[in-house]
């Protein structure tokens, strides 16, 4: 996990995957008054057309805060047995969809408005298009993958991203 610590300071590092955790709630909060507010009109006259009340988007909601605060409870439990017991699945799938299009959003927001203040005066892009363009290509073939392949895959990505190629190439050389 990708941690960062500010220079000459003893706080916890900085961890993307970890920390989103704080900012959660506040994500939920603004997707529920979204979905009250009926911001994005395509959305909502498909709901409409769903037959999909503002009670369903409520329990979309409520499945969410439930899966949120009880994800940590028990370590070896996956992601789907925590939305099954938060009952994220006995939610209408339009009302699912719905929420996490909100959720979606406002992330998408977040990035936009903090990849513009992470950049200082005089700097191009944060992000390298090149390395965008592959991202496509890299969910199709793992999409297509079985789990015996995938799980192989994921093994050499790891080593690829950790290991340097110079050394990288003695590790698998053919011994003669």
């Amino acid at each position: 996990m990708l941690q960062l610590r500010p220079r000459g300071t003893d706080a916890i590092p900085y961890a993307p995957a970890r920390d989103i955790v704080y900012i959660m709630p506040d994500i939920a909060r603004v997707a529920a008054d979204r979905l009250e507010d009926r911001r994005f009109e395509a959305m909502h006259s498909w709901l409409d057309a769903e037959d999909i009340t503002l009670d369903d988007l409520g329990e979309a909601c409520g499945a969410f805060c439930r899966f949120m605060t009880t994800a940590h409870e028990n370590p070896d439990e996956s992601m789907d047995d925590v939305l099954k017991r938060a009952g994220w699945y006995d939610v209408k799938p339009p009302a699912r969809v719905a929420w996490t299009f909100y959720m979606g959003a406002q992330l998408t927001g977040m990035f936009f408005n903090g990849v513009r203040n992470a950049l200082l005066e005089g700097e191009e892009t944060l992000l390298d298009v090149r390395r965008l363009s592959h991202v496509p290509v890299h969910v199709h073939r793992t999409f297509l993958m079985s789990r015996k392949r995938y799980f192989w895959y994921r093994i050499w990505h790891s080593i690829k991203r950790w290991v340097p190629f110079r050394f990288r190439r003695h590790l698998f050389a053919r011994r003669r």
